[in-house]
């Protein structure tokens, strides 16, 4: 399967979020009502309305990110062609057999949803980027760790069915999923990984 990979990119621009959007139209009620305060301002119909769709936006920024993507400050570099035998690098082609402490820290995919904000005040983006995923190995005393973009749950599932092949090919190597412990990016009770082993390990 072939992936896209990535690297961080700092020159990208400055991303506004609901969660910006939040604290700026706070800050600027604030300000109005101390302001009205200080210098005690007559009220009229303006400065009411203006009151009103500053205390509305919070509930309007809440909503909207629960289907806000976190900002995404990485570039495609190339590929990742993933086999059941070797991974295809723009380096080169690197045979499972001859690496060392291979490892799949696998985390998400693009619009996975990892954060449910619930509370007025809790506004920001909710939806993954599909990009902390990482392989990292070793190969002629030089390690490599490539940093990947999942773009969709299928994609993520397919992986699964990749992983799982080595452990078939018995290729040594560990894999986490979501920071804990997987078998092919699943997580298993004692008795599935009893049954995994007994499928999938010779």
């Amino acid at each position: 399967m072939t992936l896209t990979r990535i690297e961080p990119n700092t020159s990208q621009s400055f991303n506004l979020t609901s969660t910006h959007i939040l604290w700026s139209s706070q800050l600027v009620l604030f300000s109005i009502i101390g302001l009205f305060y200080l210098f005690e301002w007559e009220i009229n119909g303006e400065l009411i309305f203006i009151i009103a769709i500053l205390m509305i936006i919070p509930f309007g920024t809440l909503i909207y990110s629960h289907s806000e993507f976190f900002p995404n400050k990485h570039s495609a570099i190339g590929v990742v062609i993933l086999g059941d035998k070797s991974i295809k690098l723009t380096e080169g082609l690197f045979e499972y057999n001859y690496l060392n402490d291979l490892k799949f820290d696998i985390s998400d995919y693009k619009g996975e949803k990892i954060r449910f904000p619930s509370r007025v005040y809790s506004a920001g983006p909710s939806l993954s980027q599909g990009i902390n995923n990482y392989i990292e190995f070793q190969y002629n005393s030089q390690i490599y760790k490539i940093q990947f973009q999942i773009h969709t749950k299928l994609e993520l599932e397919n992986l699964g069915i990749i992983i799982k092949s080595l452990y078939k090919n018995n290729i040594l190597f560990k894999e986490t999923f979501k920071g804990s412990k997987s078998y092919g990016l699943r997580h298993l009770n004692y008795k599935e990984i009893q049954e995994f082993k007994k499928e999938n390990i010779c």
